[in-house]
């Protein structure tokens, strides 16, 4: 399958590429290709088939940031290596985030925001922004950034605004980790019917709404519709929790929560996760097909599709966490 002119909302266009596959109608064999219609089943009968869970390469720059204002750039369009760029600051950075390959964002300590732009990173413009660390950053499809940190800072960059605004998160509990995306009606996030939402925005255009997570179980929602962050009562954990991603977040003590059935459901407890390295969960990927994978003391673990965060019933039997790679330190 030939693949080109492909062009996401952030403008980014995919490299035309080829995607092989073989697909069996009798056996499934590529879980790529879900078969709709078939004359008999019959080699020789015309097929109808959906071809859906590839994720492209849209090429750009890996980005990855440290101590003393450190930052490293790879990129794969070129030789391969890692590039030491020169860096405006000597305060350490704790996050990256890019949407394009000439426009990324790192946060760190002191309030410290840099812009990558025309090849160059640079101090943003962002006044109301005070000198708490900030411990992570993320872009929505949309083009809109939120960063967030200690004390409860939030800041939110609006897509084609040179300046960063402080959003009051409503708490002072420091917030370690934020995701952006489209809402998900029916739940939380868009907490009224489907016809209320497309009155009070344009939806054909799109916006995308925020969470953020952080100590003793704060879980916040920015929701366009609202304007405001407001508390999420999930109810699940006390601790202190340290990444989101799409569809999970992790914590202290291996606590997991995973969204599923319109809602956050804490996971079972999992023997793997909490008994390596104490347990800390730091960082959290969800891939397209509903795998986990989540970083901290003692390794990189992988959670099982769509069992990493079942509590009860269905899938008590095994641990769906297993330890990937086992580390000295912590992934961060």
């Amino acid at each position: 399958m030939h693949v080109s002119g492909m062009i996401d909302e952030s403008k980014n266009a995919m490299v035309p590429h080829a995607l092989p596959f073989a697909f069996d109608d009798t056996t499934h064999r590529n879980e790529h290709v879900k078969l709709a219609s078939a004359i008999g089943f019959l080699p020789e009968a015309p097929k109808h088939a959906y071809v859906g869970g590839y994720v492209p390469d849209l090429g750009g720059w890996v980005w990855a940031v440290g101590n003393n204002g450190t930052i490293l750039g790879w990129d794969s369009s070129r030789d391969g290596a890692w590039r030491v760029w020169e860096t405006p600051t000597n305060r350490t950075l704790r996050a990256v985030a890019a949407i394009r390959e000439d426009f990324a964002v790192a946060v760190g300590d002191g309030g410290t925001i840099l812009t990558f732009r025309e090849g160059v990173w640079r101090h943003a413009s962002a006044p109301g922004v005070n000198d708490d660390d900030l411990l992570a950053v993320a872009f929505g499809r949309t083009g809109v950034a939120w960063a967030v940190g200690r004390n409860g800072t939030t800041a939110r960059l609006q897509p084609g605004a040179e300046e960063w605004e402080a959003i009051d998160a409503g708490t002072r509990w420091d917030l370690r980790g934020v995701w952006v995306g489209p809402p998900r009606v029916g739940s939380e996030a868009v907490p009224r019917t489907e016809d209320d939402i497309v009155q009070r925005l344009n939806y054909s255009e799109g916006f995308d709404v925020a969470y953020a997570v952080g100590d003793k179980g704060t879980l916040l929602l920015w929701n366009p519709v609202d304007s405001h962050w407001r508390p999420i009562a999930h109810g699940h954990t006390s601790a202190d929790l340290h990444a989101i991603g799409e569809n999970a977040i992790v914590g202290a003590g291996g606590v997991t929560l995973g969204f599923y059935w319109r809602m956050w459901q804490k996971g079972a407890a999992s023997p793997v996760l909490q008994g390596s390295g104490g347990g800390a969960l730091r960082a959290v990927w969800s891939s397209y097909d509903d795998y986990h994978w989540a970083g901290g003391d003692g390794g990189i673990y992988r959670g099982g599709r769509y069992t990493a965060f079942k509590a009860t019933g269905h899938f008590p039997a095994a641990d769906p966490w297993q330890l990937s790679h086992s580390t000295t330190g912590a992934v961060t």
